[in-house]
């Protein structure tokens, strides 16, 4: 071996006992998938007192949760203002995109805030 190269490393051989999960037939491989929820995703939609930001997000938790773990990260004081039971996260941010501010906080436009309104005239 040549000064400043490196051994190759050992060749672990293991009996065959251990290689049965390695012998499965494809059929029986299931893909990884996201694990949802049994009653679906919430989608809520919490703003900042101070920034009057609004996060637009969703949770298979109650939202109060949510609200409670966001609020030990922010320093803000957050408010919840409404809840879907929809998971209509994905379509509220493409619809809203152009007042994404950061991640999944936006401008509260008149437009949001009166769609966030007849979220919660329907409940």
């Amino acid at each position: 071996m040549k000064r400043g190269e490196r051994k190759p490393a050992p060749v672990l051989v293991l009996p065959p006992q251990y290689l049965k999960f390695s012998r499965r037939k494809t059929e029986e491989c299931k893909p990884l998938v996201a694990v949802r929820p049994a009653f679906g995703w919430r989608t809520y939609f919490i703003q900042g007192s101070s920034t009057r930001l609004i996060k637009i997000g969703r949770t298979s938790q109650h939202p109060e949760h949510r609200l409670r773990y966001l609020q030990t990260a922010s320093p803000d004081v957050l408010t919840l203002l409404a809840v879907s039971n929809h998971d209509i996260e994905a379509e509220c941010h493409q619809k809203f995109s152009a007042l994404r501010k950061h991640g999944e906080w936006f401008e509260p436009s008149p437009e949001l805030l009166l769609y966030i309104q007849q979220l919660s005239d329907t409940k």
